[in-house]
């Protein structure tokens, strides 16, 4: 079933695209141009949004999960303090290359994100590319703190400005996926925060800006 695949916003979003083009009362829908006679969307059932309140981890959980990511080794300690720190999206921090950094300005450029399509190789359901963020303001340039830079610079040393900050084996990034299932899942069990998500330090990320005392404007701009 497509619930299983999409979540029910997406769903929702979809059918309502759908139903703009099929019968919108603007612009040149097929009822308005004679390719159709009614909205065949209409009595669709659809799945129930889903109601989730947002809790952001406070500084201590994240620092936990930081520290658990540290003692574990490998790539999730800097993926942990890089989204702590710059609230980015996990498949636009899987998607960025050094020459994202803006190393005099202190800045990470968010160009590009991760995403999913449906296989083309046959033996893949579904593939991983490189693509630009998924809106306009998703593109955006975030104040980096002086030890993401820092982390970034060291992670830097001996590497191509193309290369992925955060490499993988797949087509040279780390598959979100996998990233979920092996690298942050076992953070989270260690930091005692299982059922935690990166996502989660994206809304630590904005609180933290609202706390210091940032505009609203600010805070929309550097979460995209």
């Amino acid at each position: 079933m497509i619930e299983d695949e999409l979540s029910s916003k997406t769903i929702h979003n979809t059918v309502m695209l759908l139903r703009t083009m099929l019968a919108g009362k603007r612009g040149p829908s097929a009822v308005r141009r004679g390719f159709a006679f009614h909205d065949p969307t209409m009595g669709l059932e659809l799945p129930p949004l889903e109601s989730r309140q947002i809790m952001p981890p406070t500084p201590e959980q994240v620092w936990a999960l930081i520290g658990a990511a540290k003692e574990l080794g490998g790539m999730g300690y800097a993926l942990a303090y890089t989204g702590a720190f710059t609230g980015m999206r996990r498949n636009e921090a899987l998607g960025l290359r050094f020459n994202d950094i803006e190393w005099f300005g202190n800045e990470v450029n968010v160009r590009h994100a991760i995403s999913k399509r449906r296989g083309t190789d046959g033996a893949h359901k579904w593939e991983w590319h490189v693509v630009p963020p998924k809106s306009r303001k998703s593109s955006r340039r975030i104040a980096a703190t002086e030890s993401v830079m820092k982390m970034l610079a060291d992670l830097k040393v001996g590497k191509p400005d193309m290369a992925f900050i955060f490499p993988g084996d797949c087509n040279g990034f780390i598959d979100p996926d996998k990233f979920d299932a092996e690298v942050w899942k076992p953070i989270a069990e260690k930091a005692g925060m299982a059922g935690t998500r990166f996502h989660d330090l994206r809304h630590f990320f904005a609180s933290q800006l609202i706390a210091q005392g940032e505009t609203a404007a600010y805070v929309r701009d550097q979460m995209g």
